[in-house]
């Protein structure tokens, strides 16, 4: 395949459940919450800026099913779809379970976001600072 700077090109992982999103929450007192869900798959339109950028995006389709292929980590890029998220996870800092209090607090806050998603984290005062998405395994690419 041939892929050049400026042009963009749809990426997606060629397997299923190999596209995983990483949502970082934070609230005012440093606490962390990291929601990781796991789609069946997804897209993400990436514009490769260098040479360096051409070679990560070339590397990705011999990748095997241990690679990651981080698509974040490129200047120029837009998040266009995911879809049957498959599973979510919550984890949280060490921070929030110190004490059996805690726990049964984070236990409340993942049955909340399970009942009513990211608008419960809202209203507990917990704001997105940051997400990631990995691709797991050989990539599928196509110019757009």
């Amino acid at each position: 395949m041939n892929i050049e700077i400026g042009k963009t090109y749809a990426v997606s992982p060629r397997w299923k459940k190999s596209f995983e999103e990483q949502e970082h929450w934070v609230n005012d007192k440093g606490e962390k919450i990291t929601i990781t869900t796991l789609w069946r798959s997804g897209t993400i339109n990436i514009t490769p800026q260098n040479k360096d950028e051409v070679s990560w995006l070339l590397e990705g389709l011999e990748h095997t099913d241990s690679d990651s292929f981080e698509p974040y980590a490129f200047e120029e890029y837009e998040y266009d779809s995911a879809w049957d998220g498959c599973s979510t996870d919550l984890d949280f800092s060490q921070s929030m379970l110190k004490t059996v209090k805690d726990e049964e607090r984070c236990e409340r806050l993942e049955e909340g976001y399970h009942d009513e998603g990211t608008m419960f984290l809202e209203e507990e005062g917990f704001d997105i600072e940051d997400s990631d998405v990995f691709m797991y395994g050989g990539l599928d690419i196509e110019e757009i």
